[in-house]
């Protein structure tokens, strides 16, 4: 089956100097729906003097279905929260990164940095034994837990932490174990102890820091998006000094804009 993207409802998101009423967001919902017949569902997304709502109220999220490869992945992208605007190339870089994975001699463990809302996590979660997701913002470690769940997924454990800080305590070790609670989530009883020979890392345009960028030097491979070519070029300065470049993608997220992201994959020299 071809990669698609499930027809989604259309999300106006809308700036205003002052909060607008009920009434005037139930017009303005009730007049857009008027003029676009064919079109099955709307969401209004408002932010006015730091404050956020939609409407309908209470949907202050967006659920995607996305086909890749003959699976279907589902979504929710909270408002408000960094999440892939293009769908299409969502797909696109799911199924490079599948790809890369797919040439794995043996399952190992995955470290994923930078996890967000889970886009990462859930499309490569198959391809791994057990998968680690780290991941600062709670409300994205929300959506992420919550992405998890919907796509029935039993082999990944979601963490709220620093990424920095996580990489000082497994820096050394390249494992972590899972204990009592998280342990018994993923099928395992007491403790379950995982190795990791892959990281994937998904930084802001800031790039890796360095604690980080020591971090995952590493691993035997390492699947690095990067938002900003220029900081990815920074840090495969380092990389490069202990990984060979395999292979490299551009992904436009952005059409007609200076603005692409980029993903790699570098294997650790013999």
């Amino acid at each position: 089956m071809a990669s698609s993207v499930v027809p989604q409802p259309l999300v106006a998101e809308l700036s205003w100097k002052t909060p607008p009423g009920d009434e005037v967001l139930q017009q303005l919902h009730a007049g857009l729906l008027s003029k676009l017949p064919d079109l099955q569902s709307l969401v209004i997304l408002v932010s006015a003097k730091g404050k956020q709502r939609s409407y309908p109220a209470g949907q202050d999220f967006v659920d995607e279905v996305l086909q890749m490869k003959g699976r279907s992945v589902k979504y929710r992208q909270p408002f408000g929260q960094f999440s892939n605007p293009n769908p299409h190339i969502a797909v696109a870089t799911a199924e490079w990164l599948g790809d890369v994975l797919q040439h794995f001699a043996e399952p190992t463990d995955l470290l994923e940095l930078y996890c967000g809302c889970g886009s990462h996590t859930v499309a490569l979660a198959p391809f791994f034994r057990q998968v680690l997701a780290v991941e600062i913002n709670r409300h994205l470690v929300d959506a992420a837990q919550h992405n998890v769940a919907l796509n029935g997924l039993s082999n990944v454990t979601v963490l709220r932490a620093p990424s920095e800080d996580f990489c000082r305590r497994v820096l050394r070790t390249r494992g972590y174990e899972l204990r009592g609670a998280a342990a018994k989530a993923v099928g395992a009883e007491e403790t379950l102890a995982l190795s990791f020979r892959c990281t994937v890392v998904d930084p802001p345009r800031a790039g890796l820091d360095p604690v980080t960028l020591e971090a995952v030097s590493g691993y035997e491979h390492l699947l690095y998006v990067s938002c900003n070519p220029l900081a990815l070029k920074s840090n495969l300065e380092v990389l490069l000094k202990s990984h060979e470049l395999c292979r490299m993608v551009l992904l436009d997220h952005f059409p007609c804009s200076a603005h692409v992201e980029m993903a790699v994959h570098l294997k650790k020299k013999s």
